[in-house]
């Protein structure tokens, strides 16, 4: 029995891995990714599973995630008697045929500055492919990337800043945004998907070495909550021209989060002896001066850079800024 190309991407789709598919038709992974590249067909014994058993994986799957209670906190303890050194990027929304290079700049500037640990605060990519935003029918919706070319370019991101960190050990931690919420929203609403394509998404993260916080999901490290974006009582995210202000009012504890692409530091005073919060937003590490096609002419300050925060004592300390044109000049 032979399968094209078109085939075994059809059934990486519905199983969620290539590793998976490799083990329902009985071949290696080399060989399943070899065909694909190649766009050749493979020869193939008896299929391993049927159809059926397919569906109740599926099914299987999708109960096992309606199970499994979200973790809504993460606490990475701080180190004893020393700060916590981060690198934090903010938004840096890959999308296909946009060029790699300045996450081999990013990359190469957390290789200079080794720190502990390094963040990515969410929309890693834009993830167009299943936006919810183009009406059917529209020239938006017809210009949409396919699944699998969104998913290829941010593999190919993924893999030019690991390939410049791949010999270190430094935690790498991917806080989701709502754009890669829309992959699991995405599901939600098309049933006969669940279970492969977040299952992809996060094969990819795993093979790249970066954890997965689900959005929404709270990052403690030394006491300071990282997050795409904080909600509010009613669950939606706090954004406008006030949002850091309103943050800062409500927050409990220091907070540093990305969403509205403006970089921007705030220190709130609370009630009681000596407390105090600070509230930062990341920016983003898009291009220098880009603009996504949805903001047209309403944006303004939009930022564009990467942070080295100092973390002590549920405090962010100070926090230094590199623009990403600085990093041009320092790393292309």
């Amino acid at each position: 029995m032979m399968l094209s190309a078109a085939e075994l991407q059809t059934l990486i789709v519905q199983m969620g891995s290539t590793a998976r598919v490799a083990e329902h038709i009985g071949r290696n992974e080399s060989t399943v990714r070899y065909a694909i590249r190649r766009n050749k067909p493979i020869r193939v014994s008896d299929l391993i599973r049927t159809a059926s058993l397919l569906e109740a994986e599926v099914a299987a799957l999708r109960a096992a995630r309606d199970a499994k209670p979200p973790i809504r906190t993460r606490i990475i303890p701080a180190r004893e008697g020393r700060s916590t050194r981060v690198v934090a990027i903010g938004d840096t929304h890959d999308e296909p045929g946009m060029a790699k290079d300045r996450f081999k700049w990013l990359a190469r500037h957390c290789v200079a500055r080794m720190p502990d640990r390094i963040v990515q605060i969410g929309d890693f990519a834009s993830w167009n492919s299943v936006s919810s935003h183009e009406e059917r029918g529209s020239l938006g919706y017809a210009q949409r990337p396919s699944f699998q070319e969104d998913l290829q370019s941010c593999g190919e991101a993924m893999a030019a800043f690991y390939k410049e960190t791949s010999g270190l050990s430094i935690p790498l931690e991917l806080v989701c945004g709502n754009h890669e919420d829309r992959i699991q929203r995405f599901e939600n609403k098309t049933p006969e998907t669940v279970g492969t394509l977040w299952a992809q998404f996060e094969d990819l993260c795993s093979r790249h070495r970066w954890r997965l916080h689900l959005y929404g999901q709270w990052l403690i490290i030394d006491g300071v909550g990282f997050i795409h974006v904080p909600m509010n009582i009613m669950g939606r995210p706090y954004g406008g021209q006030q949002a850091e202000n309103q943050i800062a009012n409500h927050a409990t504890h220091s907070i540093v989060f990305g969403h509205t692409h403006r970089a921007s530091f705030r220190k709130t005073p609370k009630i009681g002896a000596n407390h105090s919060i600070e509230v930062m937003n990341l920016g983003s590490a898009m291009p220098h001066g880009y603009v996504a096609k949805y903001a047209g002419t309403a944006t303004t300050g939009w930022s564009y850079g990467v942070y080295e925060l100092e973390l002590r004592g549920g405090h962010v300390v100070s926090h230094t800024f590199t623009s990403m044109a600085q990093l041009e000049e320092l790393y292309a």
